[in-house]
């Protein structure tokens, strides 16, 4: 009859907590992490923003605000932001949603005050 060793089982059950130990630390370092987004624009020059929020163990920890600078604007003048999209981006999932019109005032694109919207050529 072999003789069993006592110290090898020993040694896989220390070693496999060791693993999982590892495995959850590492996951409880990346989860729970989010982002959460939300698109902007001015109704009054046209131009639009993404503002993206961080989120680290349930407490902010950043923002950033890309401009979408795409038309000119007058000195003095205050933008009237209005929100027509959002998001969040987790590891469990995404969602997002967004208004049919991308300003306030129901307009998919903006032309400026002085140009008149484009229109279909017709002979």
């Amino acid at each position: 009859m072999p003789v069993r060793n006592p110290f090898r089982r020993r040694w896989l059950e220390i070693v496999t907590g060791v693993c999982i130990l590892t495995v959850l630390a590492a996951l409880l370092f990346q989860w729970p992490h989010w982002r959460e987004w939300s698109g902007e624009s001015c109704h009054l020059c046209g131009n639009r923003r993404t503002i993206v929020q961080h989120f680290r163990w349930w407490r902010h920890d950043g923002t950033s605000i890309r401009e979408y600078n795409e038309f000119t604007v007058p000195a003095g003048h205050v933008h009237d932001w209005w929100r027509y999209g959002f998001g969040k981006v987790s590891p469990t999932g995404s969602f997002a949603a967004e208004s049919s019109a991308r300003y306030r005032d129901g307009r998919v694109t903006w032309h400026p005050p002085h140009q008149a919207p484009p229109t279909e050529c017709r002979e």
